[in-house]
């Protein structure tokens, strides 16, 4: 018998029935996405991206890596890594992270430093090179512009 790379996460899990029927149901949400998105755009998008954006939507606020994500949607990080995209996977987690922040800075009083954590910045200071890069101004200067 062979034996599987011990850094593939996806082998390490300890399985049980219910793991086995959660790996099951991630196959076939899969495989329906790769269906809709023939279906709808008649393009083909990798069910493995669709499902890697939907977790990264749903958990933006959380510390996200690559091997974070591929544990998470069963798949290895090298594999999730090769997969076929118009923007890098910490391109895109900022992206959506900047997306979710701008809607806390024009609808709340939160602090800079609480808008950063909500999004998923440990740091303040990486927060707003990250806001800067992405919008041309700081947090604070798009706060202040967007309630003119």
């Amino acid at each position: 018998t062979g034996s599987f790379p011990a850094e593939n996460a996806f082998f390490k899990r300890s399985w049980t029935q219910d793991g086995v029927y959660e790996q099951l149901a991630q196959a076939l949400r899969r495989a329906a996405l790769d269906a809709h998105e023939l279906i709808s755009t008649g393009k083909r998008r990798s069910s493995v991206v669709i499902t890697a954006v939907n977790y990264i939507e749903q958990h933006y606020a959380e510390e996200l890596t690559l091997g974070k994500i591929a544990e998470e949607i069963y798949v290895s990080p090298p594999y999730l890594s090769k997969e076929k995209t118009d923007i890098n996977l910490m391109s895109y987690i900022h992206k959506v992270r900047v997306e979710k922040a701008k809607k806390l800075l024009l609808e709340s009083s939160l602090s800079i430093q609480k808008v950063a954590e909500l999004v998923g910045y440990r740091h303040e200071k990486h927060f707003m090179q990250i806001f800067k890069k992405a919008c041309g101004m700081t947090p604070s200067q798009f706060r202040f512009r967007k309630k003119e």
